[in-house]
């Protein structure tokens, strides 16, 4: 359930696409320094409005660390090593805590969520053939039912770990794998972010496939200004509303361009873990802002398993998270809707 890349930054950069949103072209916007690059089979994108001792290289070796703690497709992480073992105990030995801190943060989530948000899903994911270019079979309910044992984060159940000192991680059912792309990809922008802010860094833009964090303002001291995306299966980026931000995380997740079809049938990529089933329900995508990158990332797949209704009444529940929401749905007319809460009605830009 990896984030798909729903906003983009409204600076020199992407600027020249902005007469297209029946926008005037904003001010280019010259930053003092950005750095890009590749990571995680995506990109990121660092922009610094102030000089900043921070090299490319420096960046790169945090984002290498941290996949070597919790990429599965680095066959030598932490986490694919733990998703190979059998079973048993696996040695937990870290100076960055990677791994430990986004397993935390992720438990909290699927506490918070009921079990909406799982990143134990994986064998499920597998079985409906997501991430493979081949869709032959379409698993029966008697597979599904098999796989749904091996789903539940709960600490204690398929696996454990030792709370007063993190140093190992114990697999108690084989066949039990953890996944954290809908929530890892947020937690390296709030890594890079931080690093950005022990350097001294109070105006900056760190970006990474589409998850957002930003500290201060631009160049001129006006708030960082970013396009939402209608959902459309094309590679045309089209903005439906735009948002300043100041000092917040985004993320977005969404269904619209990662499904497949077969026998008729559409098949979304989000799993609901309660069911083992693709969602049925109309939500294109989800918009989630917050204070820290890694919950928005988490939140925003929680929602498209959820759809828009539970959705918006766990936000009007949780009023202590402090989320901004926007979901963009189709209604019983088969015709796109926006659904959004004050908070993010707050940092539309009129």
């Amino acid at each position: 359930m990896r984030t798909i890349f729903i906003f983009f930054l409204i600076l020199h950069i992407v600027s020249c696409q902005s007469n297209k949103y029946n926008k005037p072209a904003p001010e280019l916007q010259k930053a003092k320094k950005e750095i890009y690059g590749n990571t995680q089979g995506t990109t990121y994108t660092i922009i610094l409005n102030e000089d900043l001792n921070v090299s490319k290289e420096e960046i790169d070796s945090i984002l290498h660390s941290f996949d070597l703690e919790l990429s599965t497709y680095v066959d030598s992480s932490f986490i694919s090593k733990f998703n190979a073992l059998p079973n048993g105990r696996l040695e937990y030995r870290s100076s960055n805590h990677y791994f430990e801190n986004c397993l935390k943060q992720a438990l909290e989530v699927y506490v918070l969520s009921k079990g909406s948000f799982d990143p134990s899903v994986m064998p499920l994911v597998d079985a409906w053939s997501f991430f493979k270019k081949d869709h032959e079979t379409i698993p029966d309910s008697a597979t599904i039912d098999s796989l749904r044992s091996l789903v539940g984060f709960v600490n204690g159940n398929h696996y454990t770990y030792n709370t007063e000192e993190f140093s190992y991680l114990t697999k108690i059912t084989p066949g039990f794998r953890l996944d954290f792309n809908a929530i890892a990809q947020g937690y390296a922008v709030d890594v890079i972010y931080e690093f950005l802010k022990s350097k001294g860094g109070t105006s900056f833009y760190v970006e990474i496939g589409g998850e957002v964090r930003v500290c201060g303002h631009k160049l001129d001291e006006t708030p960082w200004l970013l396009a939402v995306e209608e959902p459309n299966q094309t590679e045309e980026r089209e903005a439906i509303t735009y948002i300043e931000l100041n000092e917040m995380s985004l993320a977005t997740s969404g269904n619209y361009r990662k499904f497949y079809e077969k026998n008729g049938m559409k098949y979304s990529h989000t799993i609901d873990p309660h069911t083992g089933y693709p969602v049925q329900h109309t939500l294109l995508s989800a918009t989630v802002i917050a204070e820290n990158c890694a919950y928005a990332d988490a939140f925003a797949t929680m929602f498209m398993v959820m759809g828009v209704d539970k959705s918006m009444e766990f936000v009007k529940a949780h009023p202590d998270l402090n989320l901004a929401v926007y979901f963009i749905f189709n209604n019983e007319d088969n015709r796109m809707e926006v659904a959004y809460n004050k908070t993010f009605e707050k940092l539309i830009k009129k």
